[in-house]
């Protein structure tokens, strides 16, 4: 799993040709951030404009929800969604179309998109309760900086400082082993709720009959 950087993915492909490479939803999240906030709406730019219109920042979250959609559907659901959405937000999803989905054509085929479907898909990822982001990776490595606390550690430092971390990783191991929970890094309950909600969603995708009510249940349990 991995940002959303082009170079990064073509090098990581390049040397290992069969690896399967996952996008982190949170970078996805954020890509389309910066969008609205390079997007004009008036005198001011989409990511202000949203924060005054409750129903268009809902509609932005059901173009996130989109990577919760099964492969198959994706372009039968895109088409609906775009169909319904107030045209305020056409610069996101012209982005969104060109780079996740891929531009259609005249014939009506589409061209590939710059991020391949399967890269950046959180379907079967949430379904089977994959993580869908980074994020904890990120963590991991803020974490070592501040254990190791200077920039330039020497040798000597660097043993030292990563056999006190491989004590405290066992201690956590045998926590976790009996049963106990880690206080420090316990999730937040909001956080859990949503989880759980996202995860139930999806594997009840196939009762929606209206593809985009599931964009908007799903859209409640994204935040901006």
């Amino acid at each position: 799993m991995m940002d959303f950087e082009e170079a990064a993915m073509h090098a990581f492909k390049e040397v290992w040709p069969d690896v399967h490479l996952s996008g982190c939803f949170f970078h996805l999240a954020q890509n389309q951030r910066k969008k609205l906030a390079q997007s004009a709406c008036g005198s001011i730019s989409l990511a202000l404009a949203m924060t005054a219109k409750p129903a268009l920042e809902q509609q932005v979250k059901m173009v996130w929800a989109m990577a919760f959609v099964p492969l198959a559907d994706l372009e039968d659901v895109w088409d609906q969604l775009v169909a319904s959405l107030n045209q305020q937000l056409r610069p996101l999803f012209k982005y969104f179309d060109e780079y996740y989905i891929g531009k259609r054509q005249l014939a009506g085929t589409r061209n590939l998109p710059r991020f391949p479907r399967e890269v950046w898909s959180m379907f079967e990822r949430t379904r089977d309760g994959l993580p869908r982001t980074n994020n904890s990776m990120e963590a991991l490595h803020k974490s070592l900086n501040a254990h190791f606390a200077v920039d330039h550690p020497n040798t000597w430092q660097v043993i030292n400082k990563m056999q006190r971390l491989q004590q405290s990783l066992d201690c956590d191991i045998v926590d976790l082993l009996a049963g106990r929970p880690l206080k420090r890094c316990k999730p937040e309950l909001l956080w859990v709720c949503h989880n759980q909600a996202k995860q139930s969603i999806v594997r009840e995708y196939d009762l929606y009959t209206d593809k985009i009510e599931f964009l908007r249940v799903m859209s409640i349990n994204l935040s901006l």
